[in-house]
């Protein structure tokens, strides 16, 4: 999944919990997990490289970096962009949820950049399980990759508002 989309459903998930920002983080954290594990799309990121002997992903540093970056970056704007327009007022102007919920769901992925450059315990573990979430069967389409994912998002939205 994209980061725009954890960053969504984190963040309605971390409504739940409007009075514990640990929980929501918590919450949001977990909801990443679950996410990964539901077949969807991801942009390609340019600098990342497989290593073969591992199976494992890593993102060096070369000509695509920055570039990488930048996508990345967007995303993330987008993303809390939305967020902070959603939830803002339902939140009754609580950014700590918000954040939290924003931070939490994100956190795997930025667990990732950490095991890129320091693989050892527990990054190591952490990555095995993240691989081990996420789904098997990828959508190989922007337009239905994007599509599914703002539908998964705006019914987890609409159940938080429910609940």
């Amino acid at each position: 999944m994209i980061l725009s989309t954890h960053i969504i459903i984190g963040a309605s998930v971390a409504q739940l919990f409007p009075d514990q920002p640990v929980l929501a983080f918590t919450a949001a954290w977990a909801s990443h997990y679950i996410l990964d594990s539901i077949p969807h799309w991801d942009y390609n990121l340019q600098s990342a490289q497989v290593d073969e002997n591992n199976k494992m992903t890593d993102m060096v540093i070369n000509k695509n970096f920055a570039g990488d970056l930048a996508k990345i970056g967007l995303d993330l704007l987008i993303g809390s962009l939305i967020v902070f327009g959603l939830f803002y007022q339902i939140s009754s102007g609580n950014s700590l949820i918000i954040l939290s919920g924003i931070l939490g769901g994100i956190f795997p992925d930025a667990l990732q950049f950490v095991y890129f450059k320091f693989r050892h315990k527990p990054f190591v573990a952490l990555k095995k399980f993240h691989n081990w979430c996420e789904a098997k069967t990828k959508i190989k389409t922007v337009g239905w990759g994007i599509s599914s994912q703002i539908l998964v998002a705006v019914i987890v939205i609409a159940l938080a508002k429910l609940l």
